[in-house]
């Protein structure tokens, strides 16, 4: 079966680029036999150098090392060699050429390494050495949710904008220069009053090989694609699915109901093609729905946890599911979509995927997998 385009026209108001465009609902339409194919390239921390905590960010290094930040040292880098045994400090804490105070975000573009420092109002640039090429002015000053380089010297963010009267998620472009331009990142602006769960739009980015960014909405099945030199909005795609309702960006945990998805990833293969990397609960979600803990008082009954409906997911393996989905931008076609067996968390910049786990003792460790289309997909379809 050939799949049917569907258009719309979405219209929308922004600092740039004001334009109507024509939506596209992407059509489930399978290609034989298409999967989605896991290849096991690397693990870290199971042997070797051990993972000191929950990291913030990470990506992938052109020879295979993996440079991550982590929640409790995040004024520093620790790049871990290819094979896991050995790990190095790259940076400290500081305000000086190679000093940080909190690296928000690692983006590999090259052989160059970007470190967003949002606290200290900069980004560094690194060679393959480490050494400081340069350092650019970050000048956004709002709450920020996603970045992207877009080339060596154009940076977008995600973050909070407020007007007078109006405040919503917007993306926001800068260069060398430190000169922004904001752009509305969704259809719908919110007034001051609203609350964070209506506001909860905020996007996951993606840049393409042609120059244009990719948008996804977390919470909502849209994906947006933009030119972040005029902020423009190029295109956009809409999954229509009961298995993923629209939702806020908060919502409590509610034992009674499943957990809504979330999409928590995008990328894009040589080929053109966007992964989605979603997270949705599993059959078995309700196991893994407990009470929160009482306070520091301990004055608060059980009782009075779930009248305030103060649940919450336990994080034990098996609460949630991962699912890939593949998209073909060009026919608007959902390619195919695979349940995935392993936890994955985040797309690296060379488009593999990095899974998260604890051996029995609790100690964490991480798997990289290449991630390869199998069956009869073809582009001229």
């Amino acid at each position: 079966m050939v799949g049917i385009v569907s258009v719309f026209v979405v219209g929308f108001a922004g600092t740039a680029g004001q334009s109507s465009i024509p939506g596209i609902r992407l059509e489930v339409d399978p290609c034989d036999e298409c999967s989605l194919n896991l290849a096991l390239e690397q693990a870290i921390g199971e042997a070797g150098e051990p993972l000191p905590g929950a990291a913030s960010a990470i990506d992938r290094l052109a020879d295979g090392r993996l440079i991550a930040v982590f929640s409790n040292r995040d004024y520093e880098a620790v790049v871990y060699s290819a094979d896991g045994k050995h790990a190095e400090v790259v940076g400290r804490r500081g305000e000086g050429p190679g000093e940080y105070r909190w690296i928000r975000w690692i983006k590999r573009q090259g052989r160059f390494v970007h470190l967003i420092d949002p606290a200290q109002r900069r980004v560094t640039v690194l060679d393959a050495d480490f050494n400081v090429v340069r350092e650019t002015p970050y000048p956004v000053p709002t709450s920020l949710f996603g970045a992207e380089v877009v080339n060596d010297s154009v940076y977008v963010v995600n973050g909070r904008f407020h007007t007078r009267d109006r405040a919503g998620f917007w993306l926001h472009a800068f260069g060398k220069s430190g000169v922004i331009r904001s752009f509305d990142e969704a259809t719908e602006v919110h007034p001051l009053s609203a609350t964070t769960a209506e506001q909860g739009i905020y996007r996951v980015l993606e840049r393409s090989r042609d120059g244009s960014l990719w948008a996804a909405n977390r919470h909502r099945y849209e994906i947006d694609r933009w030119d972040p030199l005029t902020g423009r909005r190029l295109q956009r795609l809409v999954r229509e699915a009961d298995w993923f309702p629209g939702h806020g960006r908060r919502r409590p945990i509610d034992p009674s109901t499943p957990p809504p998805p979330v999409i928590v990833d995008i990328a894009e293969d040589p080929n053109g093609l966007l992964l989605v990397m979603i997270v949705k609960p599993s059959a078995n979600w309700a196991d893994h729905v407990v009470l929160t803990s009482p306070g520091a008082s301990g004055r608060e009954s059980e009782e009075l946890a779930a009248r305030r409906n103060r649940y919450s997911m336990d994080g034990r393996a098996g609460a949630w599911q991962t699912v890939v989905e593949v998209i073909d931008p060009r026919t608007g076609r959902v390619v195919t979509t695979s349940s995935v067996d392993t936890d994955l968390r985040v797309f690296l910049s060379d488009g593999r995927a990095l899974s998260y786990h604890t051996n029995e003792a609790g100690v964490p460790h991480w798997r990289v997998w290449r991630i390869e289309m199998v069956g009869q997909w073809s582009k001229d379809r």
